[in-house]
């Protein structure tokens, strides 16, 4: 494989990972919205697919603020 093509691969590589980041953020950005709306982190989690205890966190750091 030579450097053009190894890099070019890696490109994709970052490319793919950046929107994998996108898409937790977007759901983040979601999950906050739902705990203003008072929907229970249980039904956010179910939903949005994250681990309650994201959910839970988020809830935290809004109180807090």
């Amino acid at each position: 494989m030579n450097l053009s093509v190894a890099y070019l691969k890696k490109q994709e590589e970052w490319k793919e990972e950046g929107k994998l980041e996108g898409k937790l953020e977007g759901k983040l950005e979601a999950a906050i919205g739902f705990l203003r709306e008072g929907i229970s982190p249980e039904v956010i989690s179910r939903v949005l697919d994250l681990p309650i205890e994201a959910i839970a966190k988020l809830r935290d750091d809004q109180r807090s603020i």
